[in-house]
Parts: C-alpha cells; sequence; structure tokens
C-alpha cells in the first residue's frame, strides 16, 4: 500500500487527537517479538517540524495520554521508531531521527512510564512515492509509537 491509494489511507488514520494508525508492516520488524495486537491500541504517531526534534504541544498531549494508557495496560515493552523526510544528508537525517525517538522517550519517562522502551532510528521514511509533495513529507517526519507486550 505505499501508492496514492495507502498514503491517503494512512493520512485519514493520523487525523485527531489521540490516534491509532496501521503503520506498514517493515516498521514493525525491528520490535516485532512480543508484539501483540489484539492486547493493545496503537501505534501512535508523533510528528515533527522538518529539522525539528521538538514535539508540539499537541503532540505532548497525546504523548501524555499513550504515557496514562501504557501504565493502565501494564504494558512492559515499548518500541520507538524515528523517521525523517528525504530532506538532508542520509547521515544527518539518522542523527535526527535518534533525537526524535530520544525526546518521545524523554516525555514517556518524564510521564512515569516504567516499561523497557527500543528506539530504532530509520533516517529517511521508508520510501513513498508521494515524498516530493509537502504533506507527505510531514508524514515521513515522525515517530512511531508501538505498546508490545
Amino acid at each position: 500500500m505505499r501508492g496514492i491509494f495507502g498514503y491517503a489511507m494512512l493520512a485519514a488514520l493520523i487525523v485527531g487527537g489521540m490516534t491509532a494508525a496501521a503503520a506498514p508492516a517493515a516498521f514493525a520488524e525491528p520490535c516485532k517479538a512480543g508484539q501483540n495486537r489484539d492486547r493493545f491500541p496503537g501505534p501512535f504517531l508523533v510528528e515533527f517540524a522538518e529539522g525539528s526534534a521538538k514535539i508540539s504541544d499537541p503532540d505532548k498531549k497525546m504523548l501524555v495520554e499513550v504515557a496514562k494508557k501504557a501504565k493502565s495496560l501494564y504494558v512492559q515493552d515499548i518500541c520507538l521508531i524515528g523517521q525523517t523526510s528525504k530532506t538532508g544528508s542520509a547521515a544527518a537525517n539518522l542523527k535526527l531521527a535518534e533525537q526524535r525517538t530520544r525526546a518521545v522517550e524523554g516525555v514517556l519517562r518524564k510521564e512515569g512510564v516504567k516499561a523497557s522502551i527500543e528506539r530504532d532510528s530509520k533516517g529517511e521514511a521508508y520510501g513513498s512515492e508521494l515524498g516530493f509533495l509537502p504533506k507527505a513529507a510531514g508524514a515521513d517526519r515522525r515517530v512511531t509509537v508501538m505498546f508490545m507486550k
């Protein structure tokens, strides 16, 4: 589902507060051991401005809710997958993706999440064919938060 239809579905799922969106299978590979989709909501997407690892106020509020949910469900493992748009060098994008996962982890820890958190930074996003469009690039600049077990 990488074409226009797939992007449109993902974009439709992202819109709104604490919204769970279907992540492409490639996102789950680094953290798929122990994944339990029947038990947990998510994944949750945190979007970023170009070149930034600063979490917006609306996304901070969403992460506070994600942290509450993780604690109430006694989540033991969380996976964070950081990605960037294709703007910039691969090395800079990988570093930025790591900064973004650390920022998301920081909010979750500040909110009292004790679960093990695995961070995986992909750098440039998996490759939307629409990556040249500003809205598509915006969807690529994100951290995906998944409850694993």
